[in-house]
C-alpha cells in the first residue's frame, strides 16, 4: 500500500523534471530544437496540438485530488485519511501543547503537524494545501455540520476559549466523556 501511496501521491519533483526533460527529448528527436512550444503540443488535436500530456500540470491535479481525499466530509472520506489524520497528529508540532485526544483535524483545529515529521507522500498534500492556502472557511454554517466540528482547539475559538483545552474538566469531558465534537 505504501508503494501505491507514493505512485498516486504525485511523484517527487525530481522525477516529474527527469521526466518532462525525457519527454521533450523524444519529442524532438534529442535535438532539443523546439519550434512548437509545449502549450500547443499539450492542446487537444482539434485545437491544432498533439495532446500530449502536461506532465507537471497532471501531477499537480493529482496532489489537489489526494488533498481532497484529506478534506472530505467523514461519511465521504476514504479509508486512507483517517490513518493520515493520525499521522498528523503524531508530528504535531510542541505549540500549543494539544492531548493526543484532542487531535482530530490540523484544518478544524489550531495545531499544525511538522512537515519534518511527515511521510514523504503525506508531506506533499502538506505543502499543496499550504500552496494554495487551503483553510476552512464558511459564510453560514449548516447547523449538522456546525455539530461535527472538533471542540477542542477550534479553529473560531477566541484565545481565552482554547487556554481552557487544557484545564482538568476539558481532560475529564475528553478522556472519561470521550466528548469530540460540538455535538
Amino acid at each position: 500500500m505504501t508503494q501505491y501511496l507514493a505512485t498516486a501521491q504525485g511523484m517527487p519533483k525530481e522525477v516529474e523534471d527527469i521526466l518532462s526533460a525525457k519527454s521533450s527529448k523524444f519529442v524532438w528527436d534529442n535535438e532539443g530544437k523546439n519550434t512548437v512550444s509545449m502549450k500547443t503540443l499539450c492542446a487537444p488535436i482539434a485545437k491544432g496540438g498533439k495532446n500530449v500530456l502536461h506532465l507537471k500540470s497532471h501531477n499537480k491535479a493529482i496532489k489537489l485530488k489526494w488533498l481532497k481525499g484529506l478534506l472530505a466530509p467523514i461519511e465521504t472520506r476514504p479509508r486512507w485519511a483517517f490513518f493520515a489524520n493520525a499521522i498528523l497528529a503524531k508530528a504535531a508540532l510542541n505549540s500549543p501543547i494539544v492531548k493526543h485526544s484532542a487531535k482530530i483535524n490540523p484544518f478544524l483545529q489550531t495545531w499544525s503537524p511538522s512537515q519534518k515529521r511527515l511521510p514523504s507522500n503525506l508531506r506533499r498534500i502538506i505543502q499543496t494545501a499550504k500552496k494554495y492556502g487551503t483553510r476552512w472557511e464558511a459564510i453560514t454554517i449548516n447547523p449538522s455540520i456546525a455539530r461535527e466540528l472538533p471542540v477542542w482547539f477550534h479553529i473560531g475559538a477566541s484565545a481565552d476559549l482554547n487556554k481552557l483545552n487544557n484545564h482538568l474538566y476539558a481532560a475529564c469531558l475528553r478522556d472519561n466523556h470521550l466528548a469530540t465534537s460540538t455535538k
